[in-house]
C-alpha cells in the first residue's frame, strides 16, 4: 500500500500542469466541454507522460505536505501559462471580427455565445471557429502536445522558476494579439472608411437624402463585400498565428525553466 501511495503521489504531481493547459487551451475551454471530460483527458495525458516524472520521484515523495501543495500549485500555474499563450493568440481572430462587427453595425445585434458563456459578435464568433478549425486541420494540437512533452524536459516537475523575462514575454503575447487582430480587420476597416467618405460626399451634395437610413445598409454591404475579398488573406494571418504560438511556447518554457 505504501508503494501504491508513493506512485499515486508521483502521478498526481504531473496532473496539475496538464489540467492547467487543458483548461485554457482553445476548444477545451468552451462551456459545452464537461469538466469530467477535461479531468479524464488531463489524467490520460499525465499518465502517458508519467515516465518523464519518474526521475523526480524520490524528491517528490520526500516533500512535506506544505511543499507538496506548493508543488501542485506551481505546476498548475505553468500549465495555465502555456494554455494562455495559445488561447490569447487565437483570440486575435475573435477580436478582429468584433472590430469589424463594431464598424459594420452588427455589434448592436450581439448574440449570446453558449460556447464561451459570453455575449459574442457574429463575425467574431465565425472567425474564432474558423481559426479553431484551421488550428486542428494543420495539426496544431500536435504542436500543443509536443510543447507539453518538452515542458517536462525543459522544466521538470518542481523546478518552476520565475524569471524576469516572463513579464516582457507576456506583454509581447498581448501585443501580438492586438497586432494580429488589426491585421485581420484592416482591409474591411479601410473599405468602411472609404464608404463613410463616399456617404459624406453624397450627403454634402444631396442634403435632402437621409444618410443615416441609406448609410447603414450601404456599410453592411460594403463590409460584407470587403470581407469576402479579404478572406483568402486570413489563411496567411492564421498561419502566422500558429508560427507565433510555436515560437512563444518555447520562449515561455525557456523563461520558466
Amino acid at each position: 500500500m505504501d508503494i501504491f501511495l508513493r506512485q499515486v503521489l508521483v502521478f498526481l504531481a504531473g496532473c496539475p500542469r496538464v489540467i492547467g493547459l487543458v483548461s485554457f487551451a482553445p476548444g477545451f475551454d468552451a462551456a459545452f466541454v464537461p469538466p469530467l471530460v477535461r479531468v479524464v483527458l488531463a489524467g490520460g495525458l499525465a499518465f502517458a507522460l508519467s515516465p518523464l516524472i519518474g526521475p523526480r520521484a524520490a524528491e517528490i515523495i520526500n516533500l512535506t505536505p506544505a511543499g507538496y501543495i506548493a508543488l501542485l500549485l506551481s505546476e498548475l500555474a505553468l500549465g495555465a501559462i502555456l494554455g494562455f499563450v495559445l488561447g490569447c493568440l487565437l483570440e486575435a481572430a475573435r477580436l478582429g471580427g468584433e472590430i469589424i462587427d463594431l464598424q459594420v453595425g452588427f455589434r448592436a445585434g450581439a448574440l449570446y455565445d453558449p460556447l464561451g458563456s459570453v455575449t459574442d459578435s457574429v463575425i467574431g464568433r465565425f472567425w474564432y471557429l474558423l481559426a479553431l478549425v484551421f488550428f486542428f486541420q494543420v495539426n496544431g494540437h500536435h504542436w500543443l502536445m509536443a510543447g507539453l512533452f518538452h515542458s517536462f524536459q525543459l522544466c521538470p516537475v518542481g523546478e518552476l522558476v520565475y524569471q524576469k523575462e516572463l513579464v516582457p514575454l507576456a506583454c509581447n503575447v498581448v501585443a501580438a494579439l492586438f497586432t494580429l487582430a488589426l491585421q485581420l480587420a484592416a482591409p474591411v476597416i479601410a473599405a468602411l472608411i472609404l464608404a463613410d467618405l463616399t456617404l459624406g460626399l453624397v450627403g454634402r451634395g444631396m442634403p435632402q437624402m437621409n444618410i443615416l437610413l441609406v448609410g447603414l445598409p450601404a456599410k453592411i454591404i460594403a463590409g460584407l463585400v470587403a470581407l469576402a475579398f479579404c478572406s483568402p488573406t486570413m489563411v496567411t494571418t492564421l498561419s502566422q498565428i500558429l508560427e507565433l504560438f510555436r515560437a512563444y511556447l518555447f520562449q515561455v518554457l525557456r523563461a520558466v525553466s
